[in-house]
C-alpha cells in the first residue's frame, strides 16, 4: 500500500472577510450617520460666521465639526462591527458544530 502523504489544512477563510467587510461596512455607515446628524445640529456656526461678515471661517469651523463627527462615528462603528462580527462568528461556529454533531449534548 502507498503511503499517502497528509495534505496540510489550508486556513479556514469563511469567516475573516465576512467580518471585515461588516466591520468596514459599519464604519462607513455610522461615520456617514454621525457627520449628517452633527452637521444637522451644527449648521448655525456657518450662520454665525455669516452674521461676523466672516462666513469663511464659520464654514471651516462648521466643515471641522462634521469631520471630527464623522472620525469618531466610524471609529465606535468599527468597533460595535468587529464585535458583532465576532458574536456572530462565535454564534454561527456553534450553529454550524450542533447542526453536525460535535458538540457535546451534556448526556
Amino acid at each position: 500500500m502507498i503511503a499517502m502523504r497528509r495534505q496540510p489544512r489550508r486556513p479556514e477563510s469563511y469567516y475573516q472577510p465576512r467580518r471585515d467587510d461588516f466591520a468596514a461596512g459599519t464604519a462607513i455607515a455610522a461615520g456617514i450617520l454621525a457627520a449628517l446628524a452633527r452637521g444637522a445640529q451644527q449648521w448655525l456656526l456657518i450662520v454665525r460666521g455669516v452674521r461676523r461678515l466672516d462666513p469663511a471661517r464659520g464654514l471651516f469651523a462648521f466643515m471641522w465639526v462634521v469631520v471630527k463627527a464623522a472620525l469618531v462615528g466610524a471609529l465606535v462603528g468599527f468597533i460595535l462591527g468587529w464585535m458583532s462580527g465576532f458574536l456572530w462568528e462565535r454564534w454561527h461556529r456553534w450553529r454550524r458544530a450542533r447542526r453536525l454533531g460535535t458538540v457535546n449534548s451534556g448526556r
